[in-house]
Parts: structure tokens; sequence; C-alpha cells
């Protein structure tokens, strides 16, 4: 639009309308659910294109209360109740929804609300209370535990990304700053609310909020330390999560490639009864030992996939050796790559006239 004025009329009916009815005071209403939720509206399509539009107290109201709207309760929001929460909310409207929230993490079956607690006076007592959807958890404990890794993961790179951009931010001129520092508030005061509702979901799910995630230190940005059994307590420096790569850009089109998943179902990689012997995370992925107790193998699993068995060394690591070996008259020095099992290495010493093994 050439019109400022056109453009900013445009840009309001896109913030503050009723789908595509700007209507008078009610368009200056906030969002907010729960008890603080004390309007109903109801749209009537008339024929030949009129709209009867109702809003209308659902309580209440007392003189200097605020009046509340609602943008994914509402009864003409259709099936936004499910699907749609505070992420969906800061993406579309930019704004962080205050208590209650909604979170809807649909790919690791977590579904829940964050509200404030009352107590029997009604008074806020500064605690926040989670409450699940009806089957908002995976049934499965293997895959309530798989979305619990999947949340430590995020909050540790988050946690890792916000002090490295601060760090980055300090260092170069605020007039140079590709995003604007407001922007950077917001996207921050989201990104804490989401690591929080994460921390809180590990802790409803039986396990402390904190535990395997890094607690930011206000004494010391770069250590990250990993709570549990103080005997077995490790700290590591943050690392970046990405290289600071100065990428040149062209002008080319790359189509992206297609794929399908080779595994269809991962029931497929699960191993009924196994018992997990230890666990623990690193900065990139989770590890698990277990054994299966029908026939005592041991296995390694990085991030709920199985890597190795100690019964695959027949039908893997002997090949891994013996099938190169056989073109050589002699195994004296022998390179490999990875083999963190230790396993090709136990294959390689079987040579007797081995002088070094690198791997």
């Amino acid at each position: 639009l050439d019109n400022p004025f056109k453009e900013n009329a445009a840009m309001l009916v896109i913030q503050r309308a009723e789908d595509d009815l700007m209507l008078p005071i009610y368009d200056f209403y906030n969002h907010r659910n729960g008890d603080y939720l004390n309007t109903v509206n109801e749209r009537i399509n008339k024929e030949r294109g009129q709209v009867d539009f109702k809003v209308y107290a659902a309580s209440d109201i007392h003189e200097g209360e605020e009046i509340n709207s609602s943008y994914n309760m509402c009864a003409g929001c259709g099936g936004r109740a499910d699907n749609y929460g505070t992420p969906e909310i800061f993406m579309d409207y930019g704004f962080v929804e205050m208590y209650p929230q909604r979170w809807i993490f649909k790919e690791q079956d977590f579904y829940f609300d964050l509200s404030e607690k009352k107590n029997e006076s009604g008074e806020l007592t500064g605690d926040i209370e989670l409450t699940w959807f009806k089957d908002g958890r995976p049934q499965s404990s293997h895959r309530r535990r798989v979305s619990v890794r999947f949340f430590v993961h995020q909050i540790v790179r988050i946690e890792g990304l916000k002090q490295l951009e601060h760090a980055k931010r300090k260092q170069v001129p605020e007039i140079q700053h590709a995003v604007p520092e407001y922007e950077w508030k917001k996207i921050w005061e989201y990104s804490d609310a989401m690591v929080d509702a994460m921390k809180r979901a590990i802790g409803a799910n039986g396990e402390s909020p904190g535990a395997g995630v890094a607690d930011e230190d206000e004494g010391d940005d770069e250590d990250v330390c990993y709570e549990g059994d103080e005997s077995a307590r490790r700290e590591r420096k943050m690392l970046p999560k990405y290289d600071d790569l100065d990428d040149e850009s062209d002008d080319e089109f790359y189509e992206e490639a297609p794929y399908e998943y080779t595994l269809s179902c991962n029931s497929n990689l699960l191993f009924p009864g196994h018992k997990i012997m230890e666990e623990f995370e690193t900065l990139y992925q989770s590890v698990d030992y277990f054994v299966v107790p029908s026939d005592g193998d041991v296995c390694l699993e990085l991030d709920t996939v199985v890597q190795t068995c100690a019964k695959y060394r027949p039908h893997y690591h002997e090949l891994g050796m013996d099938f190169p070996a056989r073109y050589i008259d002699s195994v004296k020095r022998v390179l490999f790559v990875g083999g963190g099992d230790s396993m090709l290495l136990a294959e390689a010493i079987k040579y007797p006239d081995l002088e070094l093994v690198v791997g």
C-alpha cells in the first residue's frame, strides 16, 4: 500500500480484529484464560453476508476489573483449544500469555496447562500448578522417557544458545545489531517460558525438573552442572551449538532432496523386558547401557537408538577386521575410525604380528 493511513488501518485489522470484523471497544480487550476470562462472544452468519456478533459477560465484572477475551478458548475459536497454545499465540500475536498457559508438544505427546495456585481465600500463593490434559502423556513408559530426553536436550540447547548470543551482543555495538533489543527481549521471554514449561513437565513426569539439565549460574556463564548423585557429578564447558562460519550465499536454487524413513515402526528397536544398567546425558546425546535378561546380552543405546550389542561381534566386528585382513600378507599396523565399544580392537589384537593399533 502506498497510503500510510490505509496501511496502518490494515495492520490494525490484522492485529486486533475478530477474524474480519473490527468491533469498537471489543478490540481493546486483551487475551487471558482461566478465571480471568470473563466474556463470551457469539458470531452468527446471517443471509446476504450479514453478521450478528454478540459479546456479553460470562460472570459478574467488578469495578476496576480488567475485561478479557480469549484467542483459543472462545466459543467461536473452533478447535483451537486442543491445538493452539502459548507457542502459537506468541507466533501469531507476538506476546507470551500470562498464566494460565497451555503447552502442546504434539510430537512428544505432552499436553498440559500451567496455572497459578490459589489458597482457600482465592489469593495467589506464588506457586505454579501443572495440569495434564486427558491422555496428556504417552501411555508407554519408553515413549515418556524419549520425550523427557527431548526436553532435556532442548533445555540445554536453548540455554547454551542464550549464553552464546548474550556474549556476542556484548561485543557488537547496539547500532549494528541485526535484531532490535526489544525483539530479543521478547524472544528470550518466550524461550524462558518454554524452558520453564519443559522443566515442569519433566518434574511432573516423576523426575526432578533440573535432573540432567543445566541451570544458569549467574557467577559463571560458561559452566554447566549436571545435578544428581554427587559422587557422579560431572561438569562440562558449554560449547557452541553451531559453527560461527561466514557463509557466502549465492543465487542458485537448491531443491530439497526427497526422503523417506527406513524405519516405519519405532517398536522394532525395542527390547522387551530389558533392564537399564547405566544411563547418563552428555551435551549432545543420551547414553544407555542395558542388559537383555533372556540371554544376558549387553547393548549400547544412543538417543534411544540401539547402536551395538555384545553379541553383534561375530556378525559385525569379526567381519570388519577379518575381511580386509585377507588382502594383506601380515597384519602389523591397524587404523580404524570409531570403534568406541572396543570390540573392533578386541578383534585386531588377535593377530600375532600386530605392532600398533590406532582407533
